[in-house]
C-alpha cells in the first residue's frame, strides 16, 4: 500500500483511506486473494484422503464432545462455503470420477 501511495504522492496526513487508494490505482487487494486461494486448496487436499483422518474430522466439525457456552467459532467449512457459494459439503460424487466438485473460481 505505501508504494501506491508513493505513486499517487499521498502522504498518510491527507487522510486517505486504502480503498481510495485501490480505487485510484485501478488494483484490488491481492493478499485476501492469494489466502483465500491457498485455504481453499489445502481443504480440497484433505477432503481427498482416504478414511477418517484427525484433520478432515476437524475441517469437517465432525469430532465428539461438547462446545463451550459462547459464540461459535468461524469454521474452515463456513469459509469455503461462504466463497465458493456452496450450500453443503462438497461431496465426492460418482459423475466426475470421484473428485472434489467445486464451481469455477476464477474470481480467486
Amino acid at each position: 500500500m505505501t508504494v501506491f501511495r508513493q505513486i499517487l504522492r499521498v502522504t498518510w496526513t491527507d487522510k486517505k483511506i486504502n480503498d481510495w487508494v485501490l480505487r485510484k490505482t485501478g488494483t484490488e487487494p491481492f493478499l485476501l486473494q492469494s489466502v483465500k486461494k491457498r485455504k481453499l486448496s489445502y481443504y480440497s487436499h484433505v477432503l481427498r484422503k482416504e478414511g477418517n483422518c484427525t484433520e478432515k474430522e476437524i475441517m469437517q466439525g465432525t469430532t465428539s464432545g461438547q462446545r463451550r457456552r459462547e459464540r461459535p467459532r468461524t469454521r474452515w467449512q463456513d469459509n469455503t462455503m461462504k466463497w465458493t457459494g456452496l450450500t453443503s459439503d462438497p461431496r465426492k460424487t460418482e459423475d466426475n470420477g470421484g473428485r472434489l466438485s467445486f464451481p469455477n473460481h476464477s474470481g480467486l
